[in-house]
């Protein structure tokens, strides 16, 4: 079986944004979020157009994932609301393919929301899902601030450290955080462990070198156009960003 049959892409993008209407569609730089998701995994070696799918609710959405050759699927209304899951949205679709004749050993679950993910990382998370004895694996961040700083409310109202047990080691140490940028796991592990998100079981992380961002609100919209301009054209290139 070639690696095109093993693997697939999953482009998530409902039509309901409340922080940012239309979110999924709008631009950034000369592409809008959705086209970033499926260039980029057009860009995975190997992996057919017949391979990248749009999950969508929105008709809007489809006639973007259209344009740039993506496979839709057209997402029940139960399934595209605030309070519906990843989950249920991948239960619905793993039994489509099946219905369809597909069977793959590896879903890739690209966001549109961290749109500065690298072809390098979702093949480092792939790489990493293959060679070591991991159900799932994703992308981490470094975050701006040290674990040692984190305060959590007390009983009594006041703040204090989350971790009053901190070690000097762990307090000099780097932090890291759940970017949200690429997700890749086996299927047959995710069928068996019927798990409450695509992160589960025994776990891999690969630490995000491209820029981090988790877009949501017209605040993160305008920090990503930003990040898009300061950086050279020799930075993309660098990172293989499109």
């Amino acid at each position: 079986m070639s690696i095109a049959e093993n693997m697939c892409v999953i482009v998530p993008a409902r039509g309901g944004s409340k922080g940012i209407p239309g979110k999924n569609i709008k631009l950034l730089g000369r592409e809008t979020l959705v086209g970033w998701s499926i260039k980029i995994a057009q860009d995975i070696p190997n992996i057919g157009l017949s391979h990248i799918y749009l999950s969508t609710d929105c008709e809007d959405i489809a006639k973007e994932g259209s344009r740039h050759d993506a496979q839709i699927i057209e997402r029940p209304q139960s399934l595209a609301q605030d309070d519906s899951t990843v989950i249920s949205m991948i239960d619905h679709h793993l039994e489509l393919f099946q219905q369809m004749g597909h069977s793959y050993e590896i879903l890739i679950y690209l966001e549109p929301t961290s749109p500065f993910r690298t072809r390098q990382e979702i093949l480092n998370c792939v790489k990493t899902l293959n060679t070591e004895n991991y159900d799932s694996v994703a992308t981490f961040a470094e975050t701006e601030f040290n674990v040692s700083e984190l305060l959590t409310r007390n009983p009594d109202g006041s703040l204090g450290p989350v971790d009053r047990r901190l070690s000097e080691q762990t307090i000099l140490e780097k932090s890291y955080v759940l970017s949200g940028a690429v997700y890749a796991f086996k299927v047959d592990s995710y069928m068996r462990q019927r798990p409450a998100g695509i992160f589960f079981g025994n776990r891999g992380h690969v630490i995000q070198s491209s820029p981090h961002i988790d877009i949501d609100e017209p605040y993160d919209l305008a920090k990503a156009k930003n990040i898009l301009q300061s950086l050279s054209s020799t930075y993309w290139d660098k990172l293989d960003l499109i």
